[in-house]
């Protein structure tokens, strides 16, 4: 049996977008407010220095896994960090892809991803350092 609403239709339904305006965060300090892009930059930061699973305040769906890269090689890293940012920037409903455009080594344990945001506010370049990971 199918569920019946009564008075409403799918075509009544409003699907809103709520902005993404939120507070600038600098050294762990409120100093303003921030919208559309660089919000969305923010956003990226803090689901990346977020280990997935670590923290009961967040859903099991937020954050990144960079624990798995531990003693693993290099290559490993480069050869399946796509998926892994993919997946952690796919919670946030304003990305719409991700696409890793380098890693390079940094040091004897870490790495530097660059790659490519799209969003709903348009596209644009991103690096991100991963000291201590390998």
């Amino acid at each position: 049996m199918i569920p019946q609403v009564s008075g409403t239709t799918i075509d009544q339904v409003e699907v809103v977008q709520y902005p993404s305006y939120t507070y600038r965060v600098i050294d762990n300090q409120i100093v303003g407010n921030i919208d559309g892009t660089e919000a969305i930059q923010q956003a990226i930061m803090h689901i990346w220095s977020t280990e997935r699973y670590d923290y009961p305040i967040y859903s099991d769906n937020y954050g990144i896994e960079l624990r798995k890269y531990k003693g693993r090689s290099f290559s490993y890293l480069k050869d399946t960090i796509q998926k892994t940012l993919s997946d952690a920037m796919g919670q946030d409903d304003r990305i719409t892809d991700v696409n890793v455009t380098g890693v390079e080594k940094s040091g004897k344990d870490g790495a530097v991803i660059k790659f490519t945001v799209t969003c709903d506010k348009g596209a644009f370049n991103m690096e991100v350092s991963a000291n201590g990971v390998l």
